[in-house]
Order: structure tokens, then sequence, then C-alpha cells
């Protein structure tokens, strides 16, 4: 699952994701075909402050390597897996 769109200054912004990554798990489990709106309904039952992690494969080009570290075989068509932790913030709200 990727991010179709990726809001500036969201908790998953701040975090670190991009709108290239593909996320493929959530809280240490597998998402397999689950969709955007299940996994949106999974996140909603934390409340916010919470800190949730999300496994996403990144491009590997587009990480940055501190000197001297062995850069990862990319394995997923030129990605690698990292773990990204985001804090909860609160629901957006709705314009009238």
């Amino acid at each position: 699952m990727e991010f179709a769109k990726l809001l500036a200054g969201s908790p998953a912004s701040n975090a670190g994701l991009t709108y290239e990554d593909v996320i493929v798990g959530f809280n240490g489990v597998r998402i397999g075909y689950m969709t955007a709106s299940e996994l949106t309904e999974r996140i909603a039952h934390f409340d916010p402050g919470h800190e949730i992690t999300f496994t996403v494969r990144r491009l590997v080009q587009d990480m940055e390597y501190p000197p001297g570290v062995v850069v990862p075989d990319p394995t997923y068509g030129g990605r690698v897996e990292v773990f990204v932790r985001v804090r909860l913030g609160k629901a957006p709200v709705a314009a009238q």
C-alpha cells in the first residue's frame, strides 16, 4: 500500500514517511491485502499521542547512510524495509 498523498506537517510526514514509501506492516504485523480504509480504521482505535510503527519499503537511493555504513542489498525492486515510528496527533477538523 502506497501513500496517495502525505500532508506536510502531519504526524506521518514529521516522522519521516514519504509518498514513495510502500507500507507493508503496521505495529509488527504484515498488512498483506489490507485496504487503506481498513488500515485507517485500525489506526483510529489509538488515542492521540500514542506511538505506532509502520514497516515500509523505501527506495535505496532515497535513504541517507552515515559514513562507513554498508548500504543494504535492495531485495525488493530497489527498496529496503525500514521501521518508522509515528506519534499520532489529533484528527483534523472537517471544513464547514
